[in-house]
């Protein structure tokens, strides 16, 4: 869930991430620049705002 509690990200086998809309249930966006299975999801916040870190099958870890 993000920090605030509207949103959900999920990662997935067909190598996108997900970011969900969680009152609606409404799929707000659909990242497909990966190269393998997404296995690891985290939210960061610090005094620049909130982060979103990704961790795929191929050892990349992405800051969105």
């Amino acid at each position: 869930f993000s920090p605030s509690g509207q949103q959900i990200a999920s990662g997935s086998d067909d190598n996108t991430v997900r970011l969900w809309d969680v009152e609606s249930g409404r799929c707000l966006t659909v990242v497909k620049d990966f190269h393998g299975a997404i296995e690891s999801i985290a939210w960061n916040v610090n005094g620049n705002g909130s982060y979103l870190a990704t961790g795929c099958y191929d050892r990349s870890v992405r800051l969105w």
